[in-house]
Formats: structure tokens, C-alpha cells, sequence
């Protein structure tokens, strides 16, 4: 469990040195916010087994050795089941507030009936999706940033108060100081000023100020951490840092031995990899993989400069609120379908935020009706099978692999199609 890893390594003197022989790999930032937890699992017996779970042969030892639970062990999940309820308390807090909060809820007259299934159905998507369940199962932080995202992106339609800029961008810097793709969900931001809609050349220049705030703090927050991890030593933490993330992605991504629990096309390329016999050569896969994220750069780039051009700032936060959760998944990760709960966002939110739009219209034509009900379904629907299928359930490992690299490539490449239908709408707003 990815949790009880870091946990144990958040009491190491030098987190990211060769000797310590760190499993997980996070910025320094989450080491240091652990260190309590660390501390307090310290205090606990860490080798007396309670339930023994299997045995295998250690061939450095050259005898058995035992894998099974501690009483440090037992007291960490604990303490990552208390973090998991509530996580998910807010994650439902988060969604269902924003949800009765519409003017598509309002102009239905919102009873307190209503609000109560809100927060059910809200709660019960939430626990029955598959990369919550994962990332739980997993003990993986993203269930963390996850909820500090919500956060962040219910406080974007809080106004522009000065306190309320200074919370949800603190939350989002945490976020990032934990995972840092979820950086992009910078762009998600309220591109108004004094009420008006901002045109893209101003939406990039707020967009600028915005990311310079968040990425400034990001730093800082994780060089102070790095800084009382290795007592002053900067530099030889930054060293120390790049070489274990070096290490990282040469041994979990490079190699692939992380994709076992995969959402990705990326899959795909690694079984052409294994059919042409090449996987035995790092050289020809590290090409592939750095051929591959640029091709991916400059499709994200072009698809998030055309939601850009939309002037009409709820139906451009739709439009992102639809692409990111996907845009993310594509990349060459380790096992990352725990990612693929950033697509709850769209699921639960964004066919609300699309009724709000169409009351905002006044006698909206057929044609802009059913451009707004596709943006609609497909918020609903290209998530869906990503969220309901444990594709790792099938006995056939290639057939899984299969099915998830069709429902995002499938998910990908509507992206262009969403959008242009969002330009003629645009035009009516």
C-alpha cells in the first residue's frame, strides 16, 4: 500500500538517498506533511507479525522470509481508512453543494427531499466507482488531491473575493505539491472581471499570473520541506531527488512494470513492444515514449487553445472540465487508473452546468438545444465505462487493455467535435 510506504519513509533522515531505498516516489512536500503519522507509527511494533500473509525466498538472505502485518502497519491503514471517510465526506460535500446551487436546481424550487438525494446519489457514485475503489485499495494520495481539487474548483464560482482567491489557490498549490500534473486544473479558473467575460488574449494573460501564483508557492512549499529533510542541504536533496526520479521512471515506466493496471493507449504500444520483441531494449522504448508525449503535447495544446477561443466563461470551464480528466490519462504512466477518478468531475457536474446554460438562453433554437444536450451526454457518457468497469476483473489481460484504450482513444478524439459544437453555441450566449 502505497500510504504505508510512504509513511515508513517520511521518517527517513534523507528521503530520496540511494541508501534509503525509498519505494514511493513523491515531491518532499508529502514526506514532511507525513512525518507526524511517521513518527507516531515509530512508537508501534514493526516486526511482529499479526496476520502473516504469504512467504517467499530471498535470494540476498538465501532463506524464507515473511510478509504479513504489524501492529505499525495496522495503526498506518487505520490511519489511511479515518483520511479515505474523510475524503470522501468532503468529495460529496464539494459536488452536491455546488450541484443545488445552480440555477437549473433553483428553477426547479429545490426541496430539502431533493438536496438529500443529491447527496446520496452524489455519495453513491463516489463509492462505487472503480478508480476510488482502486486508488483506496492502493492506499494512493490521489484520493487527497482529488478532494483538494473539488475544493478548488467549488471556490472558482465563489466570486473573486480576495480570501477565497488566497484558500482555493493554496488548495490547488498543496494538490500540486503532492501530484503535480494536477497543475492543469489551473486553466479550470473564473475568467471574469467585474462580471464580464474575458476574450481569449485576456483569459491568457489572468491564465499567467494565476500559474506563476500557484507555481511559486508550489516551490516554495516543497523547498522548505526539502530544506528539514536534509538539514539546510538543498542541493544534495535536489540531487538526490532527480537521481530517484530518474530511477523512477527508468524501472516503473521505461521497463513497464507498472502497467499492469493501465487506462491508457499506452498499453497498446507496449504490446507492439512485446510482439516485435523490442521491450529487451531500452533505448528503442524510451524513443517510443518521447515520440509519443510530444505527439500528445501538441494535440493536448491545440484542443486547449480551442476551448481558449470560447468566449463564454461557464461553457469554457465545461469544455475543460470534460478534456482534463481525460488529457491526463493518456500519458505514459504506472498504474495509473486511480487517475481516472479526476472523470467523476465531468460525470457528476458538467450536464448540470449545461441546463444552467440553456436557461440562460432566451428561445434557443433546436439546433443550439441539441449542440448543448450532446455537450451534455458526453460528460455523462464517455466516462461511464472507464468508471463502472474493473477492466483487471477480465480473465483476458489483453481484452482489458483493449477495452480502455477504446473508451479513451474514443473519448480523445470527440474532444475536437464537443468543442466546435460549443462554438456555435458560444455564439448564442
Amino acid at each position: 500500500m502505497d500510504f504505508i510506504h510512504t509513511v515508513r519513509s517520511s521518517d527517513l533522515e534523507q528521503i530520496y538517498s540511494a541508501k534509503e531505498n525509498v519505494v514511493t516516489n513523491y515531491p518532499p512536500f508529502i514526506y514532511l506533511l507525513l512525518k507526524p503519522i511517521g513518527f507516531l507509527r515509530g512508537l508501534r511494533d514493526d516486526q511482529i507479525l499479526i496476520n502473516t500473509e504469504f512467504s517467499e525466498f530471498n535470494y540476498d538472505t538465501g532463506q524464507m522470509q515473511t510478509f504479513g502485518t504489524t501492529p505499525a502497519d495496522s495503526f498506518t491503514a487505520t490511519i489511511w481508512l479515518l483520511i479515505t471517510i474523510a475524503c470522501i465526506v468532503v468529495s460529496t460535500k464539494m459536488i452536491a453543494s455546488f450541484l443545488v446551487n445552480l440555477e437549473s436546481f433553483q428553477f426547479i424550487k429545490t426541496t430539502k427531499q431533493l438536496v438529500v438525494i443529491t447527496y446520496l446519489l452524489t455519495f453513491s457514485v463516489l463509492v462505487s466507482s472503480y478508480p476510488l475503489v482502486f486508488a483506496v485499495d492502493r492506499g494512493n494520495l490521489e484520493l487527497l488531491t482529488f478532494t483538494l481539487v473539488l475544493v478548488y474548483l467549488l471556490l472558482n464560482n465563489k466570486g473573486n473575493n480576495l480570501l477565497v482567491k488566497r484558500i482555493k489557490y493554496f488548495c490547488l498549490a498543496i494538490a500540486v505539491s503532492i501530484k503535480p500534473y494536477v497543475l492543469v486544473f489551473v486553466l479550470i479558473d473564473n475568467y471574469t472581471e467585474n462580471g464580464a467575460h474575458l476574450i481569449k488574449g485576456s483569459a491568457y494573460k489572468l491564465l499567467k499570473s494565476r500559474l506563476l501564483w500557484v507555481v511559486s508557492l508550489v516551490l516554495l512549499i516543497n523547498t522548505i520541506a526539502l530544506s528539514i529533510n536534509y538539514d539546510g542541504d538543498i542541493i544534495r536533496g535536489l540531487i538526490d531527488m532527480r537521481e530517484a526520479q530518474s530511477n523512477f521512471f527508468s524501472s516503473y515506466v521505461v521497463s513497464g512494470e507498472g502497467n499492469k493496471f493501465t487506462v491508457s493507449p499506452w498499453n497498446q504500444i507496449l504490446f507492439l513492444f512485446d510482439k516485435f520483441r523490442w521491450d529487451g531494449d531500452s533505448t528503442q522504448r524510451l524513443l517510443a515514449i518521447k515520440s509519443y508525449q510530444l505527439f500528445l503535447g501538441i494535440y493536448c495544446f491545440v484542443i486547449i487553445n480551442s476551448i481558449f477561443k470560447i468566449r463564454t466563461n461557464k461553457l469554457r470551464q465545461i469544455l475543460l472540465l470534460i478534456a482534463l480528466p481525460c488529457l491526463i490519462l493518456v500519458f505514459p504512466y504506472g498504474a495509473n487508473e486511480y487517475k481516472a477518478i479526476y472523470l467523476l468531475i465531468p460525470f457528476l457536474i458538467c450536464g448540470f452546468i449545461g441546463s444552467d446554460l440553456l436557461l440562460r438562453i432566451s428561445m434557443p433554437s433546436q439546433k443550439i438545444q441539441n449542440h448543448i444536450h450532446f455537450i451534455q451526454t458526453s460528460s455523462l457518457a464517455l466516462p461511464f465505462p472507464i468508471l463502472i468497469n474493473k477492466y483487471q476483473l477480465l480473465a483476458d489481460f489483453r481484452l482489458s487493455s483493449a477495452l480502455s484504450t477504446i473508451s479513451i482513444l474514443f473519448y480523445v478524439f470527440l474532444l475536437p467535435n464537443i468543442i466546435k459544437k460549443a462554438a456555435i453555441t458560444d455564439l448564442s450566449l
